[in-house]
């Protein structure tokens, strides 16, 4: 979805809540993953911000320059 506006990502884990080895091992799992996840996405993200608040800013420090239209030849 890289030209939407917002994406999903998700992670299962199957796990049987009434076992003690069950939530230790999804807990273990799920600490390593979102470890995992921001590091994936931590760089990117970040990038990708800072490019989006350059090109705000750019735009608001143009904003009172007047504009003309140029005939095209």
């Amino acid at each position: 979805m890289d030209d939407k506006r917002a994406s999903r990502i998700s992670l299962y884990h199957p796990l049987d809540l009434d076992d003690e080895q069950q939530r230790q091992e999804a807990e273990e799992w799920a600490v390593t993953t979102l470890i995992a996840m921001y590091d994936a996405l931590n760089e990117p993200l970040r990038s990708a911000a800072n490019t989006v608040r350059a090109s705000a800013i750019t735009r608001e420090d143009f904003a009172d320059v007047p504009t003309r239209e140029v005939p095209l030849p």
